[in-house]
């Protein structure tokens, strides 16, 4: 790993399905950041393209999980089972990271004891990067590549639910609200989220149908507490 300091106490997980043509710059831009993480674990979710061909370039400096298809969900929840550093961070295998995300988020949760710290997180069309084209300006981000969270959370949450195909990161938060857990966010941008023709949310049809999912399981726990 390269960096200006000591690796960071921090487990990145990378659920990775069929994204051979991205996740080369997501691993890079994991590698290449300001503070690097102690550890990078990759969960190839079933891929049947060169996924597996492109993390096996990187050696060493990763460490790959293989399942057969399951979601992104149980993706990150074997990556989180995996990790041995006591923060986890997380990022598709199709987005990326400025330099200085990891070091921007690990900052705010020192100066604030935040349990979850999230960031900014800037869309670009298939091109990630600063200067990439976006179809909106940079955004405060609840979504699994701008968070920051104890790993030690999970237990007290639980995991990402499984039989959610998409919106599985909303359900976490909403649960983690419920608790009282405590957040903190960064200005700057801490995540290119790319967008292109094969994202999830494009080609699933029960996106809407996850979402209210979500969304009645919420209502039922406010009203639960009060």
């Amino acid at each position: 790993m390269t960096g200006n300091e000591p690796p960071a106490a921090v487990s990145v997980v990378v659920p990775c399905h069929n994204d051979a043509a991205y996740i080369a710059e997501a691993l890079t831009s994991i590698l290449t950041q300001s503070r690097p993480p102690a550890e990078i674990i990759v969960v190839d979710d079933g891929s049947t393209d060169d996924s597996m061909a492109r993390l096996a370039s990187f050696g060493e400096a990763i460490t790959v999980v293989s399942q057969p298809n399951q979601g992104a969900a149980a993706a990150r929840n074997a990556g989180i089972a995996r990790a041995r550093q006591p923060l986890i961070a997380f990022l598709d295998g199709d987005d990326a990271w400025p330099k200085a995300s990891l070091a921007a988020r690990l900052d705010r949760r020192a100066e604030t004891r935040a349990e979850l710290v999230f960031g900014a997180v800037r869309q670009c069309l298939d091109e990630v990067g600063p200067q990439a084209p976006s179809p909106s300006p940079a955004m405060p981000g609840r979504l699994a590549g701008s968070l920051l969270v104890a790993r030690e959370l999970f237990e007290k949450v639980g995991l990402f639910d499984e039989c959610l195909p998409t919106a599985e990161t909303i359900d976490w938060l909403s649960r983690a609200q419920a608790l009282g857990v405590t957040e903190a966010m960064v200005p700057e941008v801490v995540l290119y989220r790319r967008i292109h023709k094969t994202n999830m949310m494009r080609t699933r049809p029960d996106v809407d149908r996850n979402a209210l999912t979500v969304l009645r399981r919420a209502v039922m726990r406010r009203r639960a507490a009060s």
